[in-house]
């Protein structure tokens, strides 16, 4: 009896004081074999259809530009015919070749120029915006896959103390020590355990299909333990400089202040519909007449100067107006939207670190409450529902202390997102801390 009794209590007391491993620990295997959170994201950065279609929409924007360009420049045209007269068999040649020239339209198409290169910029900036949002992305479903695997790591640690409570009080019921109802309920509790571990294992399944996914590649060495990053742990702004930050850094920000000049520009351009056009052309043109070969030069100088368009200027000019002021509206949402997502995210960070810290001593707690359970019921004093219920509350506290750090981490990734950084890689540790407010 005392064989079996002086093991189980050591396996029982060893598990309720060994150290929860934070989240953000690894262990060399894993930092060996799994893949790391800079091979995702720069996997994501060059297979994701999202920066695919960030990168084509700039590439659109600068066509456009080239197209504006282009049409402050002269044409060239040629042209050829052969015609046959009535009655006659003879075939007749011309050709020629002109060239033309708008020389003024009022500004219009350096207008029209000087605006589609703001939109290049603001396809350069939507593309900056989309990267940190796949980036942000991508390290939210990896810290929760590496939230997953330590879910799976705290649900075999139950089986196991299932198991040994199990073991106890079938030995303690062979001695005459406990009734048959303590088996029964270790009993229940190690089926539950395992099941609770089912379920990880699922979900540890789905979280790297969500990681591949978010990715959108297959990832190098799937289903091997991701390599744990060293978290850089920059300083957290204080509310004013974060705010300031993220109105001069939000790339989706920026891109609606170069939308609002743009839709000035188009104001101005509509304006100028009836503007004068003056344009030079000339050219040289050759045909075989009766006489032979035979061509001329000629030039021309065109004044176009509108009359009227039915009010078709006038029309265009108050849309381009309303435009600008939907694109001005839309500016102060975002500023309204960057302001309370700066603001949560700070809250959210200050949250998730007392959470860390309380959610630390939970687990101190429990495994107190598990130590004197344990110990209470090896000397036949305490009973096995004591140790069930201290069970049950130490593996609560350790999944409490995983989704903390879990929270920790997105937290931090989230304040990096709201406030506009671009940063791809996790670089080494920085200062730790908090500036004061």
């Amino acid at each position: 009896m005392k064989k079996i009794l002086i093991p189980t209590l050591f396996i029982l007391f060893a598990m309720a004081f060994s150290p929860l491993p934070a989240l953000g620990a690894a262990s060399p295997a894993a930092a060996e074999t799994g893949p790391t959170l800079d091979e995702c994201l720069a996997l994501a950065l060059e297979n994701h259809p999202d920066m695919a279609s960030a990168n084509t929409k700039i590439r659109r924007s600068v066509s456009q530009t080239k197209e504006a360009a282009a049409n402050l420049r002269p044409t060239v045209d040629v042209d050829g015919s052969v015609s046959t007269n009535d009655g006659t068999a003879k075939e007749r040649y011309s050709s020629g070749i002109g060239v033309s020239h708008t020389l003024s339209d009022g500004g219009r198409r350096e207008l029209a120029l000087k605006k589609a290169s703001v939109a290049v910029t603001a396809s350069e900036r939507d593309a900056t915006r989309t990267r940190q949002v796949l980036l942000y992305d991508v390290k939210q479903a990896f810290f929760s896959l590496l939230r997953y695997y330590e879910d799976v790591s705290v649900a075999q640690e139950t089986v196991s103390l299932y198991e040994a409570q199990l073991a106890q009080a079938r030995a303690f019921y062979d001695a005459g020590r406990t009734k048959r109802s303590d088996v029964t309920t270790a009993e229940v509790n190690l089926s539950q355990a395992k099941q609770d571990l089912t379920k990880a294992k699922g979900s540890l399944s789905i979280g790297w299909a969500t990681l591949e996914n978010t990715v959108g590649t297959k990832l190098p060495r799937a289903g091997k333990k991701p390599n744990v990053p060293t978290v850089t742990i920059p300083a957290t702004p204080a509310e004013e400089a974060a705010l300031n930050e993220a109105l001069s850094l939000r790339p989706d920000y920026l891109a609606q202040q170069a939308r609002i000049i743009a839709a000035g520009m188009s104001v101005s351009y509509a304006a100028k519909g009836m503007n004068p056009t003056l344009s030079l052309s000339g050219g040289y043109d050759f045909s075989d007449g009766h006489s032979g070969w035979s061509g001329q030069w000629s030039t021309a100088l065109t004044l176009s100067i509108p009359v009227s368009d039915g009010g078709a200027t006038a029309a265009k000019t108050e849309t381009a107006r309303a435009d600008l002021d939907l694109e001005k509206q839309s500016l102060e949402s975002i500023r309204q939207t960057v302001l309370l997502e700066v603001r949560t995210a700070l809250s959210d960070l200050a949250t998730a670190e007392e959470q860390v810290v309380t959610a630390g001593e939970g687990l101190r707690q429990a495994k107190e409450n598990m130590d004197l359970a344990v110990g209470r019921y090896g000397v036949g004093v305490g009973t096995s529902l004591e140790v069930s219920d201290a069970g049950d509350k130490y593996n609560k506290a350790r999944k409490s202390l995983v989704q903390a750090n879990f929270d920790l981490q997105i937290a931090r990734a989230t304040l990096e997102k709201v406030l506009g950084r671009d940063t791809k890689t996790t670089g080494a540790a920085q200062k730790e801390g908090r500036d004061s407010k």
